[in-house]
C-alpha cells in the first residue's frame, strides 16, 4: 500500500503473486548389479526385487529391458514399488550374459535410471564313466608278468581332463594325454613278490568331474 498525504487518489495498492512450486522428485533405484546363476538345461533362478521410490512426491514410472531371456513385472507403476526380475534360460548355452533394466519417470529430474543385470549359465556337469571296477592278474613265482590289462575312460557331458595314479610299488597305470573319451593301461611287475595274493587300486581323478574320485580295484 501506498499511502501520499497530499494525493488526491491516496492510498494506492499494488496486487503480490507469489508461486510456490514443488521440489522436483528424483527418481530412486536400487543400484544393483542382480546376478543370477543357473546351470544349462536346468531351472531358472530364484526372482529378484528391484526398489523403485522417489526423495519427493510419488512418481508414474515404466521398465523396460534389453534382452530376450530378462522380464520385468509388473512393467509400469506408482512409486514406491517393488518390481520382480526375472530371466529365463530356455535355450541358452553355458556363459555369461549381461542385459540393462531402465527405469523411466517423465516427471523424474534424473530419469532414465539404470539397474544392470549379469547371468551365469553354467555347463551341465560332467561324470566320469570308468568301464571296469576290477582288474584281475595271475602270475607264478619268478615267472614272467602277466599281460597288461586296460580300461576306457569316458565322460557324461563335456570332455574332462584326467589323470590315474596307483598306490603299490608292482603295479603301474598310466592313460593317454589330453581330455576323455581316454584309455588307461594297467600292468603289474612280480619281480621280488613271494606267492600270495595282492591288492592294489587304480585312481582316475579329474578336477571337472562331479563324481572324482573313481577307483578301479586290482
Amino acid at each position: 500500500t501506498v499511502v501520499g498525504t497530499d494525493a488526491a487518489n491516496s492510498p494506492r495498492t499494488v496486487a503480490v503473486t507469489i508461486h510456490v512450486t514443488a521440489l522436483p522428485s528424483n527418481l530412486v533405484v536400487t543400484a544393483g548389479p542382480l546376478n543370477f546363476t543357473a546351470t544349462q538345461g536346468g531351472s531358472n533362478p530364484a526372482n529378484q526385487p528391484i526398489s523403485i521410490n522417489t526423495d519427493n512426491d510419488p512418481l508414474s514410472f515404466t521398465v523396460t529391458d534389453n534382452q530376450t531371456w530378462l522380464s520385468v513385472a509388473p512393467a509400469s507403476g506408482t512409486t514406491p514399488a517393488n518390481p520382480e526380475v526375472s530371466v529365463n534360460i530356455a535355450g541358452l548355452t553355458a556363459g555369461d550374459y549381461s542385459g540393462t533394466i531402465t527405469v523411466t519417470s517423465a516427471g523424474a529430474a534424473n530419469s532414465p535410471r539404470t539397474v544392470t543385470v549379469n547371468l551365469t549359465v553354467n555347463p551341465v556337469p560332467s561324470s566320469l564313466v570308468v568301464s571296469e571296477t576290477l582288474l584281475n592278474y595271475v602270475a607264478q613265482a619268478n615267472g614272467a608278468n602277466p599281460p597288461s590289462q586296460g580300461f576306457s575312460i569316458t565322460s557324461s557331458n563335456l570332455p574332462l581332463d584326467v589323470s590315474v595314479s596307483d598306490n603299490a610299488t608292482w603295479l603301474s597305470a598310466s592313460t593317454t594325454p589330453g581330455t576323455t573319451p581316454s584309455n588307461a593301461t594297467v600292468s603289474v611287475d612280480i619281480t621280488g613278490l613271494v606267492a600270495g595274493e595282492y591288492d592294489g587300486a587304480v585312481t582316475v581323478t579329474s578336477v571337472g568331474a562331479n563324481n572324482s574320485p573313481q577307483v578301479v580295484n586290482v
